[in-house]
C-alpha cells in the first residue's frame, strides 16, 4: 500500500514538473524570440534559453551531491530568471499601453476642440500686424479727409470713401484679433485637458498592483514591478527544480530494486558449509547446489524437533521396560 501510494505521488509530481517546465519553456522562448529581429537569432536564442531552463530543472535531480552541477544549476537559473523578468515585463508594457488608450477625452475636451476648429481667425501675431498697418492707412486717410475737408468741403467724396474703407478694415481687424484671442484661450485650455489626458494614461498604463504596493512602500512602480517579476520568475524555476527532484528518484530507485532482485539468486545460490546436523529419521530431499529457503528451513526444523520428540519417548519408554527383564537374572544371581 505504501509502495502505491509512493508511486502515486511521484506521478503526480512529473505531472506537475512537466507542466512546469513546458511553462518556463515557452516563457523563456518568447522573451527570447523578441530580443531578436532575424529568423536565424530567433532559433538560436529560443535554443539557448530552452536548454537553460531544461538545466536548471533537471540538474539537480540527475547530479545529486555533486557541486559543479550546483554551480552551473545557479547560473542557469540567474540566466533563466533574466529572461522570464524580460517576458514579465514586455507583458506588463503590453497591457499598460492597452489600457492607457481606453482612457478617452472627456466632454469638455471635445468641446473644447468643437468650439476651436469653428474658428478662422488666423494666428494673434500676424492680426495684430495687420490691424497695425490698417490703423496707420485709417489714421492717414482722415487726415487727407480733414484737410479736403478744410479747403474744398464738396469735393472730398474720395477722401471720405477712403477713410471709411480703412475704418471698415481696422474694424473687421478687431473682431479677428478678439477672434484670434478666444482660439488661443481655447488652445491653453486643450492643452491643460492634454495633460490631464496624458497622466491620466500614465496612471493607466501601470499594473494597478504594482501601483499600490509603490504608493504602500514608497518605491517606484518600475522598481515594484521587476522585483515581482524577478521573485515570480525565481519561484517557477524553484518549483520546477523541487518537483523534478520528488519525479525522478522514483525511477532510479526501481532501477535499484530490479538490479537487485536480478542479482540476488547469485548470492543466494552460494553454497554455505554444511551445519552439523542431529540424526534424523525423515529426511528432505534437496537437490544438489540448492539452498532451501525459509519456508524449507522451518518445515525441517519443525520435522527434526518431532523426530527428537519421539525418540526421545521411546529411550523413556525402554528405561522404564528394563528392571522388569533383568529381575529374573537377578533372582538366578542370587541362588
Amino acid at each position: 500500500m505504501s509502495h502505491l501510494k509512493n508511486t502515486a505521488q511521484r506521478a503526480v509530481a512529473g505531472v506537475l514538473a512537466l507542466g512546469t517546465t513546458i511553462v518556463c519553456a515557452g516563457m523563456a522562448a518568447l522573451s527570447a524570440s523578441e530580443r531578436a529581429t532575424q529568423t536565424t537569432d530567433k532559433a538560436m536564442l529560443i535554443g539557448l534559453a530552452v536548454t537553460l531552463v531544461a538545466g536548471s530543472h533537471l540538474l539537480p535531480a540527475l547530479s545529486r551531491r555533486n557541486w559543479p552541477a550546483r554551480v552551473v544549476f545557479a547560473a542557469c537559473v540567474v540566466v533563466t530568471v533574466y529572461g522570464h523578468a524580460s517576458f514579465f515585463a514586455g507583458v506588463k508594457q503590453r497591457s499598460g499601453e492597452v489600457r492607457a488608450q481606453s482612457v478617452v477625452s472627456t466632454g469638455h475636451a471635445l468641446a473644447l476642440q468643437g468650439e476651436l476648429a469653428a474658428i478662422t481667425a488666423r494666428p494673434a501675431a500676424v492680426v495684430a500686424a495687420e490691424l497695425a498697418q490698417a490703423s496707420a492707412r485709417s489714421a492717414h486717410a482722415q487726415a487727407a479727409l480733414l484737410r479736403c475737408e478744410a479747403s474744398t468741403a464738396q469735393r472730398c467724396t474720395s477722401a471720405q470713401a477712403s477713410t471709411t474703407a480703412t475704418m471698415a478694415k481696422v474694424d473687421a481687424l478687431k473682431t479677428e484679433a478678439v477672434e484670434s484671442a478666444r482660439a488661443a484661450n481655447l488652445r491653453s485650455q486643450l492643452a491643460s485637458a492634454a495633460g490631464v489626458l496624458d497622466a491620466a494614461r500614465t496612471g493607466a498604463s501601470a499594473d494597478p498592483v504594482d501601483a499600490q504596493i509603490a504608493g504602500i512602500t514608497g518605491l517606484s512602480v518600475g522598481a515594484v514591478g521587476m522585483l515581482s517579476a524577478v521573485a515570480q520568475s525565481l519561484l517557477l524555476e524553484l518549483l520546477g527544480a523541487l518537483l523534478w527532484t520528488v519525479a525522478l528518484p522514483g525511477a532510479v530507485a526501481a532501477t535499484s530494486t530490479q538490479r537487485a532482485t536480478v542479482t540476488a539468486p547469485a548470492r543466494v545460490a552460494t553454497p554455505a558449509a554444511p551445519a552439523p546436523a542431529a540424526p534424523s529419521a525423515v529426511s528432505v530431499p534437496q537437490k544438489a547446489g540448492q539452498q532451501p529457503d525459509a519456508a524449507m528451513r522451518w518445515s525441517g526444523s519443525i520435522r527434526r524437533m518431532i523426530d527428537a520428540a519421539h525418540r526421545l519417548k521411546a529411550n523413556a519408554a525402554r528405561h522404564l521396560t528394563a528392571p522388569a527383564s533383568a529381575s529374573p537374572t537377578t533372582a538366578l544371581h542370587s541362588h
